[in-house]
């Protein structure tokens, strides 16, 4: 009996320092860090608060915010533990004025870094405060039509010899391979060997990912490409077309005939295709 009331009171005890400890926590004085506003004037922009643990030691992060310009929290993330150098990242999707903040403790409010980083600062819209010392852009999405040559930015980056398209945010080469390839399998070597822009990375892109470029209102001679788009060199003529990487079957693959933008399934050692590398996404090899 006596063992039992002991070991009672060796519970309750823990349970008042368990207590104590959260009592301290939570009186612990918090910083929240605070962006500039920014405009989001497309519905398919994102916008990401990027928090970054800079401090040189583990710290926590007790919680990321989206507000609205009426200071209502629109998306937030819980409490989390960021080691040095790692980014807690909140991505959120509207229209209107949106800023970011997060909790830290006072003692760690020097050492977290608060950026909030639009899809694509440079052309979209309007960044203000904070927001305007972030280099990032191009969140790859698959939910927003752009309709004038803004979609398309040949990276200087890449030597010119790359294009991004905001639309998707796949990088494609610029100018492709103006010889045909003698089948399927070569043109996936081609292009995971490729160093297009000084860049590996490359591959063959699914037969979804190259009808991504195509503009339906686009007829024949083609290329079935969006006006003002500034890709050279691509072939077209009857059934000419472009490899993917996506099989029919054991022996046939889709490729996407450039004419008129539509796919086709052909022999994969058809030696009269031609090959686009695209870099960026992900893609299983075979769909």
């Amino acid at each position: 009996m006596r063992a039992g009331t002991g070991g009672w009171k060796s519970l309750s005890l823990g349970l008042a320092v368990l207590g104590a400890l959260a009592s301290a926590q939570a009186a612990e004085a918090v910083t929240t860090l605070k962006t500039g506003m920014v405009q989001i004037n497309y519905a398919g922009d994102a916008l990401q608060c990027a928090v970054t643990n800079v401090s040189g030691h583990s710290l926590m992060v007790s919680a990321v915010r989206v507000k609205n310009g009426a200071n209502a929290t629109m998306a937030s993330l819980p409490a989390t533990m960021l080691a040095d150098g790692k980014t807690a990242n909140l991505v959120y999707y509207s229209q209107g004025q949106a800023r970011c903040e997060a909790d830290v403790a006072d003692g760690d409010a020097a050492g977290v870094l608060l950026r909030v980083i639009r899809s694509d600062p440079t052309t979209r819209g309007s960044v203000d405060g904070d927001a305007a010392a972030a280099p990032e852009r191009a969140f790859p999405r698959w939910d927003t039509k752009i309709n004038d040559p803004s979609r398309f930015k040949v990276l200087s980056e890449f030597n010119n010899e790359a294009v991004l398209d905001r639309e998707t945010g796949l990088v494609w080469e610029k100018s492709p391979l103006t010889s045909a390839v003698s089948a399927q399998g070569q043109a996936i070597q081609l292009c995971m060997a490729s160093n297009t822009g000084g860049r590996g990375g490359w591959r063959l892109p699914s037969i979804q990912e190259l009808r991504s470029l195509v503009d339906p209102t686009v007829g024949p001679p083609g290329p079935a490409l969006p006006a003002g788009h500034p890709f050279t060199n691509v072939q077209v003529g009857g059934l000419v077309g472009y490899w993917s990487m996506t099989n029919f079957s054991s022996d046939q693959a889709w490729l996407m005939v450039t004419s008129v933008g539509g796919p086709r399934i052909t022999l994969k050692m058809d030696n009269t295709v031609f090959q686009w590398c695209v870099r960026g996404g992900q893609v299983a090899e075979t769909q």
